[in-house]
């Protein structure tokens, strides 16, 4: 197998084996506004990358509920 000396970083999420194609409407601007603001290389890395954010923000709300007891 050729290497291309790209590693995955501590950021991207799970290998390409376990991804599943979709097809989705989806707002450009927005779209073009997050990859500018995620410094991401392709439009889906920076799908992949904001569902990673969300995820992370719901767990982080979930500790904090936890933490006041709710």
């Amino acid at each position: 197998m050729k290497k291309t000396g790209r590693t995955r970083s501590a950021r991207q999420s799970k290998p390409r084996e376990k991804w599943t194609r979709k097809n989705i409407a989806i707002d450009q601007y927005k779209l073009d506004l997050a990859k500018t603001l995620l410094k991401t290389p392709t439009e889906t890395a920076t799908v992949d990358q904001a569902l990673d954010l969300v995820a992370f923000q719901g767990e982080v709300l979930a500790g904090i509920d936890r933490l006041v007891g709710v």
